[in-house]
């Protein structure tokens, strides 16, 4: 019997197994004659004879073979091999050119990429190590961002929210999130209830969704006793990106032809990694107001597409040579210049430039860059906030996707006469397409603070270090920072604080202001040295009876 019928006969008697994982399974008893029924006992047995465990807790350490096996030298995929060199903190870059020479030499050998070790899926030692960079990695040579565990179906995406506990950051957790949505993870194996409002409290103890309710086979794992864990391990940015990847359509087969031909298939998840800008983040598939992502998304869509990014700060350059630098035979002609070097360095491959606050710089530049002209500008700000404000309900308000681009169509018209307007025909007619930032939603304004607190958050935990020289120095640190009801938190500080013409920056100026501040104030009070190793220190931070941000100390 061929293995691919033998993998269709358990999957048929246990349906909660993966084909990658039963594969697996069938090769290990294959000198067996009823190896079938052999890795469907076994299955079945892990199901009645043991209680559920806690899939997020520590993963089983994999015993070390010694140094991994070079991929040259073995003709077999040792999937535990890896897994181990992984644990013991191998780096993202030796692992892919492992996986890399398996999967061009014969893709075959990394079919058990999605097997299990130990009983856990192996992206769920990937998703351990808290490394984004280490999970796109693996999934780009074929890990499954889906994988589940055991019969109860435990989905790597519930891993990675709840596994390390108070040990992580928001930030960390946040992150993981993210790139595993980015990458494909369904936000669907997550009851709705949990994120549909985003921007609710949710019950810090007992059931969000009845288990009756649970109507979706993905869903199943789910059990009351796993819903307050998952309700107070859930944050707002969390909440928030899967009712983005909730509400988001699938994307034709000829769009991902189209950005896979172009090497640009990753744009698809820029938007798991900006707040808001759903039109420009469409325009850019297709294909930035101050303060409001442009510098975010060319940062971001970087990363994802593998890019180097050169940031350029206009500001300072009013003549031609301070951006290019000076053409022969004058003086260091042979230095070029920041921006010159970085294009000659990437000559005829794709690159990112940002020219920070271009519309700042002269006529003599704007007529350097007739050609190369491609970036956003700050210059319509004004234009764009009064048309945001006249449209505000049906931008805002509207479920209708055609409605809202017929809107921002006559918009896009007003800021070409703009632009031509201020930047003279020449040069706008080097502009393929202008593409407006509108202002952050309330509940938008929500996120941006809540990323600010994770920041925050990340920087306190780091430990304290008085060192013999200064600039080594971390005083502030071993902090603990807790927040109480996040959503409602969030809301206050982005609503007392933004302003359209700032964008985000006056709402993570506000973190600074109400949080970092007062806290810091309290942690310099105490009566005690500063140490290496000094105990850790909790804090939180909530919203009083009348709508205050507070920060005070935890009694130890």
């Amino acid at each position: 019997m061929e293995l691919s019928d033998k993998v269709s006969q358990v999957k048929e008697r246990c349906p909660g197994y993966s084909n990658a994982v039963i594969r697996g399974r069938l090769k290990k008893q294959s000198r067996y004659e009823d190896d079938v029924e052999r890795v469907v006992n076994s299955f079945l047995d892990a199901s009645t004879n043991k209680a559920t465990p806690n899939r997020w807790e520590p993963l089983p350490r994999v015993p070390s073979p010694g140094i991994l096996t070079p991929a040259y030298l073995s003709a077999e995929f040792d999937l535990e091999g890896v897994i181990c060199a992984i644990q013991e903190r191998s780096p993202p870059v030796a692992i892919e050119r492992h996986l890399a020479y398996y999967h061009y030499s014969d893709k075959s050998l990394l079919e058990n990429i999605n097997a299990d070790v130990k009983g856990y899926p192996a992206i769920f030692y990937i998703i351990e190590t808290d490394n984004v960079d280490m999970v796109r990695r693996w999934i780009k040579y074929g890990g499954d961002p889906n994988a589940t565990c055991g019969p109860e179906r435990f989905p790597s995406l519930a891993f990675a929210i709840l596994h390390g506990g108070s040990s992580r950051t928001s930030q960390q957790r946040t992150a993981m999130v993210e790139m595993l949505l980015t990458l494909g993870a369904s936000p669907h194996v997550i009851p709705q209830a949990f994120y549909t409002p985003f921007n609710k409290r949710l019950p810090p103890s007992g059931s969000v969704v009845e288990e009756s309710d649970i109507m979706d086979e993905r869903q199943k794992w789910c059990v009351p006793r796993l819903q307050s864990k998952l309700s107070s391990a859930l944050n707002l940015t969390q909440r928030y990106r899967l009712s983005q990847a909730s509400k988001s359509g699938s994307v034709s087969r000829r769009m991902q032809t189209v950005l896979s031909r172009n090497r640009a298939e990753r744009v698809l998840g820029l938007s798991y990694t900006v707040v808001g800008q759903y039109h420009a983040l469409n325009a850019l598939r297709r294909r930035l107001t101050a303060g409001h992502g442009k510098t975010e998304i060319a940062r971001r869509l970087g990363e994802l597409m593998s890019t180097d990014m050169r940031t350029i700060d206009c500001t300072t350059f009013k003549e031609e040579v301070e951006l290019f630098g000076p053409r022969p035979p004058y003086q260091n002609y042979k230095f070029g210049s920041p921006l010159n070097n970085f294009l000659a360095f990437y000559s005829g491959e794709r690159s990112i430039v940002f020219m920070d606050e271009f519309e700042k710089t002269t006529k003599d530049i704007h007529n350097t860059l007739l050609i190369p002209f491609d970036q956003a500008t700050n210059k319509f700000d004004d234009y764009i906030l009064k048309f945001y404000e006249l449209h505000r309900r049906q931008l805002c308000e509207s479920q209708n996707e055609q409605k809202e681009t017929k809107i921002l169509d006559k918009l896009n018209i007003e800021l070409k006469k703009q632009c031509i307007s201020h930047f003279g025909a020449p040069l706008s007619g080097r502009v393929s397409e202008i593409i407006p930032f509108l202002p952050f939603t309330p509940e938008e304004q929500a996120v941006i603070s809540h990323k600010g607190l994770m920041s925050l958050e990340a920087t306190l935990r780091r430990p304290v270090v008085v060192s013999p020289y200064e600039e080594n120095d971390n005083l502030v640190g071993n902090i603990r920072l807790d927040i109480v009801d996040d959503s409602e938190l969030c809301s206050v500080i982005a609503r007392e604080n933004y302003t359209p013409q700032l964008g985000a920056r006056c709402i993570l100026n506000a973190v600074t202001n109400t949080v970092r501040m007062p806290l810091v104030g309290q942690y310099l009070e105490l009566d005690e040295d500063l140490c290496d190793g000094q105990p850790e220190i909790q804090f939180k931070v909530g919203v009083t009876a009348e709508k205050k941000v507070e920060v005070w100390r935890m009694e130890q």
